[in-house]
């Protein structure tokens, strides 16, 4: 394989030769696109495995730039307290 670039932003320059952009907040969000499109996960088991991680995909919005927001799951913030 020749590699998997992903862009974390909008800049043309980048995007032309990045295979996913993702626009985030979170650094772990890049997770979403490998995990989609080099390991071939559906969205429901990516979001899974987030979830089994204590944290949620609350916003998905899936194009060929994937604007993605992560947010600790309720139940173990609750968990916490």
């Amino acid at each position: 394989r020749d590699g998997f670039t992903i862009a974390v932003s909008e800049n043309t320059q980048l995007a032309r030769i990045a295979r996913s952009t993702v626009l985030s907040d979170d650094a772990f969000s890049i997770v979403v696109p490998i995990l989609e499109q080099v390991l071939g996960w559906r969205a429901g088991d990516i979001r899974s495995v987030f979830e089994s991680n204590g944290l949620t995909l609350h916003e998905w919005e899936k194009a060929r730039t994937d604007r993605v927001t992560i947010r600790e799951a309720i139940a173990r913030v609750e968990a916490a307290e």
